[in-house]
């Protein structure tokens, strides 16, 4: 099961997780995903605060019961700016978080190597499935002056802490997996 990007979604006998919600698409996913399952959406994850990435999260608004899952310090930036297009987390964590749902595993880890709220890893090892949004884009360089890349010894760690992982499909950077 993929969403309109492409990106894999995990689909379980419970409910469908999504992982971020792009300004450019996030409106459409939740029309996309009810076109593979008749399964509702149960939670979104936010990768980290941007709004390239969630600033279509409002299209998830009436959504009853949803997760909305985030970094403490991505929830307490998107508190501070008020946005109608990134809806605000209801679930909060500081660091690690296993989430459970339908037979599936969704691990999150806290990493600092390009927005200064915290950027998540999302691992589902069912799916050897990795997301490290906005880390490397497969064909490009990395981005040109490190983008907003604010503690660069944390980015070049992030290539180390990729390849521990157990993965087939990568989700690194904007446009490709």
């Amino acid at each position: 099961m993929s969403d309109n990007g492409g990106n894999p979604l995990p689909g379980t006998d419970e409910g469908v997780i999504v992982f971020d919600a792009p300004a450019s698409f996030g409106k459409d996913i939740p029309l996309e995903v009810s076109k593979v399952t008749d399964k509702p959406i149960k939670m979104l994850i936010y990768s980290h605060s941007h709004k390239d990435h969630i600033g279509g999260s409002a299209a998830f608004k009436n959504i009853k019961d949803l997760k909305i899952v985030a970094l403490e310090g991505v929830s307490d930036f998107l508190k501070d700016m008020n946005d109608p297009n990134r809806l605000l987390p209801n679930v909060t964590f500081k660091s690690e978080k296993t989430i459970k749902l339908g037979g599936k595993t969704v691990e999150l880890t806290c990493h600092h190597y390009h927005s200064p709220e915290g950027d998540l890893f999302i691992y589902v090892p069912e799916a050897k499935f990795l997301m490290v949004i906005d880390s490397v884009t497969s064909g490009y360089a990395p981005f040109q002056g490190f983008d907003l890349s604010t503690n660069f010894h944390e980015y070049l760690k992030v290539f180390d802490e990729i390849l521990a992982y157990k993965f087939d499909t990568f989700v690194g950077g904007i446009s490709r997996i």
